[in-house]
Formats: C-alpha cells, sequence, structure tokens
C-alpha cells in the first residue's frame, strides 16, 4: 500500500509492505518538491499538474518505483475538525450518537452538510467534501484504489498512543523551518488540533501560549512534549525541555519501539519528515480509524 502526505510545497510517500512472518515493513519511500501553486492552503489548484508530480514520485522512489494499487493519505489539520464526543463507555445507540453530532456541529465554522465525517469511538472528525472529492478524483486517474483518508493529527495519535498516559495531556509538535503545527492529546485520542500555527523561531513563547490554552479549555497542563517534523533534526532538545520545563521526547525515538520495521535506508534524508506516514502506517493497520472514504 501507498501511504501519501501532501502540503502546499511538497509531496511524500511510503510505501507499507506485510513480513514474510509478521507485522509490516516500510520498504520504500520518496519526497518531491512541488511548484507554487499547485497546491494552495491544502486545495489543488492544478489537477494535471499534481498528477504529474505524483507519477514522478511514485517513479523516483527508493529503493524502487512504488507500483502499489491501494493508497491511504492524511488530510492537514488546519483544512479538517477534530472534536471529542461525550458519548458513554462501550457502544452507544445511534440516536446518543446523533444527538452528540448535533451539539459539536455548533463549533463548526461552515454548514455541516458541507463535510464528509466519521466518527470512531469518541472521536469526531468532519473535511470539506469538495476538498475530498479532489484528492480522490486525483487517485482515481492515477489508476489507485483510496482505502482510507484521515486527518494528520489521527495519524499522530496512532504514532504515540502507546506513550500516552491515562488522565494526562501530550503536545506534539510538527516542526517546520517557519511554522510549527500543534495537536493536544491525552490517552484516548485527539483532544484538539491548535489553530493558530507556531512560529518556529518563537517555538518556547509559541508553546506557553499553547499551554495556557490547554490548561484553560481542559483543565490540565501538558505533562509531556513530542517533537516530530523535519525541524526537530535541528532544534536543541534538552535546551528546549529546559525552558518549557516538560519532559521532551523526539520522535526518532518513538519509532525504535513500533511494531514496524524500517527495511528501507533513508540514508541522509531525515526520517522525522516522514513523521506522519509512520502515524499512518500503524492506523491503516488498524480495524476502525476514523476514515472519510466509504468502502461499501
Amino acid at each position: 500500500m501507498i501511504l501519501l502526505d501532501f502540503s502546499d510545497t511538497s509531496a511524500k510517500a511510503l510505501r507499507i509492505a506485510p513480513r514474510l512472518f509478521k507485522g509490516a515493513a516500510i520498504t520504500a519511500f520518496a519526497k518531491r518538491e512541488l511548484k507554487p501553486g499547485v497546491v494552495e492552503k491544502s486545495e489543488i489548484q492544478d489537477g494535471r499538474a499534481l498528477e504529474q508530480e505524483v507519477r514522478s514520485l511514485l517513479e523516483k522512489a527508493v529503493p524502487a518505483p512504488l507500483k502499489d494499487q491501494e493508497v491511504a493519505f492524511v488530510l492537514h489539520d488546519e483544512r479538517t475538525f477534530t472534536l471529542r464526543l461525550n458519548l458513554p463507555a462501550g457502544k452507544a445507540d445511534s440516536s446518543l450518537v446523533e444527538a452528540e453530532i448535533q451539539r459539536v456541529a455548533q463549533f463548526l465554522p461552515v454548514p455541516i452538510s458541507s463535510l464528509a465525517t466519521a466518527i470512531a469511538g469518541p472521536q469526531f472528525a468532519a473535511v470539506d467534501q469538495k476538498l475530498l472529492t479532489q484528492y480522490l478524483d486525483l487517485f482515481k486517474k492515477l489508476g489507485l484504489k483510496t482505502v482510507l483518508a484521515t486527518p494528520e493529527s489521527q495519524a499522530v495519535f496512532a504514532l504515540l498512543a502507546s506513550h500516552l498516559k491515562a488522565g494526562e495531556v501530550s503536545l506534539f509538535l510538527d516542526l517546520g523551518g517557519e511554522t510549527t503545527d500543534v495537536v493536544i492529546l491525552d490517552n484516548l485520542g485527539v483532544l484538539q488540533t491548535f489553530t493558530e500555527t507556531v512560529e518556529t523561531p518563537q517555538l518556547v513563547r509559541g508553546v506557553a501560549n499553547v499551554v495556557a490554552f490547554t490548561e484553560e479549555k481542559f483543565g490540565k497542563s501538558p505533562t509531556q512534549i513530542f517533537l516530530g517534523g523535519g525541524g526537530a533534526v535541528d532544534l536543541d532538545q534538552e535546551k528546549f525541555a529546559a525552558a518549557v520545563q516538560r519532559k521532551v521526547t523526539s520522535v526518532e525515538d518513538i519509532l525504535k519501539t513500533l511494531p514496524l520495521k524500517l527495511a528501507v535506508d533513508f540514508g541522509p534524508t531525515r526520517k522525522l519528515g516522514f513523521t506522519t506516514l509512520f502515524g499512518l502506517a500503524l492506523l491503516v493497520k488498524q480495524k476502525d480509524p476514523i476514515n472519510f472514504v466509504s468502502l461499501s
């Protein structure tokens, strides 16, 4: 299966395949810079150009071209909505679920009728239907079958789930060169994505603002911070931990504990730039993940 992640400036891919005896392995990877204007704010502006870019991305993957027929991809959090439903433990009846959906719909900035929605346990997610259809049409033209489309924060949770403690709140920082995206999580899932990106050069101040927001909204102060994204490699982790006065863990360390073999040499390519796709590799193995694609 091919795993894809698009931004306005690049496209990334991993290939996940079953291992001979047990588990799964990452067997290929690829990254390609996109020309300005092909994708803007996660929306496809030039479908023909992106189709060509993806074909080239798949063809030039290392160590071999990606020729799988199935694809899973993440949608960036700034274009998706993730909320926690107040549902009882266990399976809730449909009327209770529907009532909860109508409640959270009040917090969405657009009519829920314009969105594709998905629910898994207490997690509710939504994305603009037109934006989702753009990508589904793209993959169809490429001869790919889309089996999973999910918010990137759900992939992040899949990656970190075994390291999240009950009753505690944690932050995940996806560090880019100029801005950093933030996900607020607990052991049950994503609490919220922080909609205002943090300026990476002002990271300590930005984290302080997120901490204050988390304390006010959820009544808890984050106990630990996870660092991912390409910018995490250049951050002085020890100095940063001292500045924010919290435990800080690199996704590089998380990757060593995953039931996922890296059967390809990333060489000088920074693995942390593929953080979200490593989480997606775990998510595709789950029974009922948040999925905007109907497979019926």
